[in-house]
């Protein structure tokens, strides 16, 4: 169970979305892939579905005879998808190289494949700093509001 200070809800995190779970919480599942959260919310198995704007203009993930049934009731504030993390105890000069190689790897025309191979819309790798750093830090601060029994 999760407990959402900001909200005072009770989160459950169900094994399947045909799990039955106590009145007064929300129960929420891990889908796995985008089609399954359009299916479920489409066909009424679940009430709601979260997932990138990106894969609500997918037709893969979303195809247009399902989405013409869904409503968007809420869109966050958009935010990096995804993040690289290294290990905290590697050696600075690794991290740095680490750094310098994923974030000019759009100038390297034999880094291109993998780009691609990373996700079909990846261009390249930026920094968080400024307006991104302070964004990320937001995000990240979400996570207080989010306490595992």
């Amino acid at each position: 169970m999760v407990k959402n200070k900001r909200a005072n809800f009770e989160l459950r995190e169900l094994s399947s979305p045909r799990e039955k779970f106590p009145a007064g919480s929300i129960g929420y599942v891990f889908a796995r892939d985008e089609l399954s959260i359009t299916t479920w919310v489409h066909r009424r198995i679940v009430d709601a579905g979260a997932f990138h704007n990106q894969n609500w203009n997918d037709l893969k993930d979303n195809p247009d005879a399902m989405k013409k049934d869904l409503k968007v009731f809420y869109q966050g504030k958009l935010m990096p998808r995804m993040i690289e993390l290294l290990r905290g105890t590697l050696e600075p000069n690794v991290k740095a190289r680490i750094k310098e190689v994923l974030l000019r790897a759009h100038e390297d025309p034999a880094s291109t494949n993998a780009l691609e191979a990373y996700g079909p819309r990846t261009a390249k790798f930026d920094e968080f700093v400024g307006q991104a750093k302070k964004e990320l830090d937001e995000a990240m601060d979400l996570n207080r509001f989010f306490v595992r029994n």
